[in-house]
C-alpha cells in the first residue's frame, strides 16, 4: 500500500479533533457524526474490499480468475463458484484455507425451512437413513418434474435441500459453527461435494477481492479427481510418446534422426575428400623416430582411427541433440495435459515431475552419447568381409599396395592418395550405413523405453505416496 501524503499522516488525529470541537458546539451537537466517522475508517484502512455481484453463471469467476491471472476459482458454464468466497492478499508462505460450516442445528433448520418451502414432509431426524431417503426421492421428484436441478428456483432449493440432509448426518453435533484452516495446497483433497454445509470459504493467497454467488457446490480445488486416474494417465502419455518413437510415428523426431543420419554421411564425405596422405605419413612417422619410412598398413591405422573418432564425435553430439528436442517437446506438452493440471491442483506443485524428466534427459542423454562412442568405436575394427576372396575391396587394396610398394619415399605414398581414399570409402561407408541404418536406431528405441517408461511407473507410485501424506491432515479432520 502506498504511503500517506505528508499533510495526511495525522489524518485520523485531525479529523478526531474537528469531531471534538463539533461536539462542543452547542448548536452542532445534535450533529450525526456516524458517516464522518464510517467514511474516516474506511479511509484509513489498509485494506478494501471488492464486491463481485451478478446472476446465476455470469463469469463472476472467470473475470476474478483473469484479473488474478491464476485459476483459483471454478469457471464453468451451469453452477460452479456457488459458495461464499473470500479472497485475502498473503505472501506465499502463508497460503491457507479457511472453511467455516454450519453447526448440526443450523442445518436442520436449513432442512425444515426448506421443506417448507417445497411442500414437503418435514424431517424431525435428518441421521435416520429411512428419512434421509425418503426426502431424497421427493427432492428428486421434484427436480424430475422442473425439467433439470438448473431449470428454476424450486428445483435449485430442491437440490440444495438433498445437499443440506445428506451432509447435514455428517456433521458434528456442535452449538456453533465450526472453522477448519490448512495450506492452501491441501484444499483440493477435501471430500467432495460439501455443498451448503460450507457456509464461506476464505482463500489466504497473493490475490484480493470478495465473491458472493448462489447455493452450488464448491470452488476448482474443491472437485473430485482421483489421483489414480491422473497418474494412468501420466503413464500412458508417457508410453504413447515413446511408442511414437518407436514406431516411427513422430514427424518431428524422424526428422531430428534423419537429421543425424544426413549429418554421419556429409562428414564422412568431408573427411574422405579432405583426407591428406602426406599428413598421415607425418604422424606414422613421427611415432617411430627410428624409422625412415611407413608402410601402407600403417597409413591405413592411422587414418581409421582418424575417420572413426572424427564420426564419433558427430553422432555424439546429434544423439545429444536428438534426446534435447525430444524432452523439449515432452515438456512443453505435459504442462497442458490435464493430469499435470491435477498434480499442481491436489499437491500443490507438480510432485517435482519437472525436475526428474531434467535428471531423466541428462541419464537418456549420457546413455546414447556412451552408445554412440561404442559405435564407432567398432568403426576401428575391420569389416569381416572386407578382405574376402573375389570383392572390390580385396581387388583395390591389392592394387593401392602394388602401387606404393613401387618405392621407399613419402612421394611414392601420396601419389597412391586417390586410391587410399577409395580403399577407406569401401571400409567405412558400409560401417556407418550399418549404424545409422539399423544398430544406432535401435538403441535409441531401447534407450527411451528402458528410462522413460519405469520413470513414469516409479513416478507415478511417488506422487500418490505425497497425495497420500498430504490429505492425511485433511482427513483426519473430515474423517
Amino acid at each position: 500500500m502506498a504511503e500517506r501524503l505528508p499533510q495526511c499522516q495525522n489524518f485520523k488525529k485531525q479529523v478526531d479533533t474537528i469531531l471534538e470541537l463539533l461536539r462542543q458546539e452547542a448548536s452542532l451537537s445534535s450533529c450525526d457524526v456516524n458517516p464522518t466517522q464510517t467514511s474516516l475508517r474506511k479511509a484509513i484502512s489498509p485494506k478494501f474490499e471488492i464486491v463481485f455481484a451478478g446472476g446465476f453463471s455470469a463469469g463472476k469467476s472467470m473475470l476474478i480468475n483473469a484479473l488474478l491471472e491464476r485459476e483459483l476459482l471454478y469457471s464453468a458454464e451451469g453452477h460452479a463458484t456457488g459458495t461464499e468466497c473470500k479472497i485475502e492478499y498473503a505472501h506465499p508462505e502463508d497460503e491457507k484455507v479457511v472453511l467455516t460450516f454450519l453447526s448440526k442445528a443450523e442445518v436442520r433448520e436449513q432442512v425444515f425451512c426448506l421443506c417448507e418451502n417445497l411442500g414437503l414432509h418435514k424431517v424431525e431426524n435428518i441421521d435416520r437413513e429411512d428419512a434421509i431417503n425418503l426426502l431424497s426421492q421427493g427432492c428428486e421428484a421434484i427436480i424430475l418434474s422442473e425439467g433439470g436441478e438448473s431449470k428454476s428456483e424450486r428445483a435449485k432449493q430442491a437440490k440444495a435441500l438433498t445437499g443440506f440432509a445428506l451432509k447435514g448426518r455428517r456433521q458434528e453435533a456442535v452449538g456453533r459453527r465450526k472453522n477448519y484452516t490448512f495450506p492452501f495446497h491441501h484444499a483440493g483433497l477435501i471430500p467432495h461435494p460439501l455443498y451448503v454445509v460450507l457456509v464461506q470459504l476464505e482463500l489466504k493467497c497473493p490475490s484480493e477481492p470478495f465473491l458472493p454467488s448462489a447455493i452450488c457446490p464448491l470452488p476448482s480445488f474443491f472437485k473430485p479427481a482421483s489421483m489414480g486416474d491422473m497418474t494412468n494417465d501420466f503413464r500412458h502419455h508417457i508410453a504413447m510418446e515413446v511408442n511414437q518413437v518407436v514406431t516411427s510415428a513422430c514427424e518431428k523426431f524422424e526428422a531430428d534422426f534423419q537429421g543425424l543420419r544426413a549429418r554421419m554421411i556429409h562428414r564422412l564425405d568431408e573427411l574422405l575428400d579432405t583426407f591428406s596422405v602426406a599428413d598421415t605419413y607425418k604422424r606414422a612417422t613421427l611415432s617411430h623416430p627410428r624409422n625412415g619410412t611407413a608402410p601402407l598398413i600403417a597409413i591405413l591405422v592411422e587414418a581409421i582411427y582418424y575417420l572413426a573418432n572424427q564420426l564419433e564425435d558427430i553422432l555424439v553430439e546429434s544423439s545429444e541433440k536428438i534426446v534435447a528436442n525430444f524432452f523439449q517437446r515432452l515438456n512443453d506438452r505435459i504442462p497442458k495435459a490435464e493430469y499435470y493440471k491435477e498434480f499442481y491442483r491436489l499437491l500443490g506443485d507438480d510432485g517435482g515431475l519437472e525436475e526428474d524428466l531434467h535428471k531423466l534427459e541428462k541419464q537418456v542423454s549420457l546413455a546414447l552419447k556412451n552408445a554412440a562412442r561404442v559405435e564407432c568405436d567398432r568403426f576401428v575394427r575391420e569389416s569381416p568381409r572386407f578382405y574376402d576372396e573375389g570383392t572390390f575391396s580385396i581387388y583395390q587394396f591389392r592394387q593401392t599396395l602394388q602401387q606404393t610398394s613401387q618405392a621407399y619415399d613419402c612421394e611414392s605414398m601420396v601419389e597412391a592418395q586417390s586410391a587410399i581414399r577409395q580403399l577407406l570409402k569401401l571400409d567405412f561407408e558400409p560401417k556407418v550405413s550399418e549404424t545409422i541404418g539399423k544398430t544406432f536406431r535401435q538403441i535409441i528405441n531401447q534407450s527411451f523405453k528402458t528410462q522413460l517408461l519405469p520413470m513414469a511407473e516409479i513416478k507415478s507410485h511417488g506422487i500418490l505416496q505425497q497425495y497420500a501424506k498430504a490429505r492425511a491432515p485433511v482427513r483426519e479432520y473430515f474423517g
